[in-house]
């Protein structure tokens, strides 16, 4: 879970990168996080790993998925925990391991400040100049609207200082920038978001280039003007996909890891299938995995279970 970052054993464009991560998905995750046991167990802070290689690369999609899922489980004060939660149960911990974790706060934090800035490239900074900081790598399309913003304040980075601002238009988005750097990057990197088409963009760097979703601009640039446009089918299925995956999960598995079966195929209601494009946001990953718990818990009622309740001491 470590291979394109931070330890860049792979490139992250790298088939093995995507395909291990996806991999992961498919067969580890449950209630969309990461499992310790082959599924026994959840593991809050652990899916933090899979989320970065996508950060770094370019797959902004699925590490938004992964970090919605990521908040959605921690608690109200935004405390994560480790494992011994068993899936689409109660959230009871084993007392040896209760939360809030610190191993999984400092994770936790890492990925958040990850989403907006993470340094890369270079084999970790052994081959000189060829280190990169890579700036606003995940954009959720809930924090485009026209008029918002997103930005870092005086953030420190292995280079310096640097703070930077994107302010979201109808048709596009503009950058600016103020670095105090020690030591100079060799670009900085960003990533066009997934569910826009990159028409042109502008700015003061003495270099820039396009490669691929990525643009890339000279270190000493203070502005970057993107013009994008919307992709027609940028939300479509957006509720589906993340059902599907609840519901191709596999159960608990105590053989060995070389012999766990593919997922089983589920499908979904017909007022599922027709639900209307939808934007990756928190509350939509928030009110999609409500519905499948409700769903879940409905099943095992009227199979006979006994839900847990919870009643509040008395003051």
């Amino acid at each position: 879970m470590l291979l394109a970052w931070p330890c860049e054993a792979l490139a992250p464009s790298d088939r093995r990168v995507a395909g291990t991560v996806d991999r992961l998905r498919r067969t580890k995750y449950r209630e969309g996080i990461m499992t310790y046991r082959n599924g026994q167990h959840l593991h809050h802070y652990i899916t933090v790993n899979s989320a970065v290689q996508d950060v770094v690369a370019g797959r902004d999609r699925e590490a938004l998925i992964d970090t919605y899922h990521i908040l959605l489980h921690c608690g109200g004060t935004f405390e994560g925990f480790e494992n011994l939660v068993v899936p689409w149960t109660d959230r009871d911990t084993d007392p040896t391991c209760p939360p809030p974790h610190g191993w999984s706060v400092a994770k936790i934090n890492g990925l958040l400040r990850n989403l907006f800035l993470v340094e890369f490239g270079g084999r970790c900074g052994v081959d000189e100049g060829q280190r990169d900081l890579l700036l606003f790598g995940v954009i959720s399309p809930a924090w485009t609207r026209p008029g918002h913003q997103i930005a870092v304040q005086d953030a420190r980075t292995e280079f310096g200082m640097i703070s930077a601002t994107m302010h979201f238009r109808a048709d596009g988005a503009d950058v600016s920038l103020k670095t105090s750097f020690h030591h100079q990057p060799r670009d900085l990197v960003f990533q066009v978001p997934y569910f826009v088409e990159l028409v042109s963009f502008a700015t003061d760097a003495k270099r820039s280039s396009r490669e691929g979703s990525s643009v890339r601009v000279s270190p000493e640039a203070t502005q970057v003007r993107f013009i994008w446009r919307e992709k027609p089918e940028a939300h479509r299925r957006t509720t589906q996909d993340i059902l599907l995956a609840y519901r191709r999960e596999p159960g608990f598995w105590k053989g060995k890891r070389s012999e766990m079966p593919e997922p089983p195929q589920r499908f979904l209601s017909a007022e599922e299938e027709a639900f209307p494009p939808a934007p990756l946001s928190f509350e939509a990953v928030r009110d999609t995995w409500r519905r499948e718990y409700r769903r879940r818990l409905a099943e095992f009622v009227s199979s006979g279970g006994e839900p847990s309740t919870v009643t509040a001491p008395d003051l």
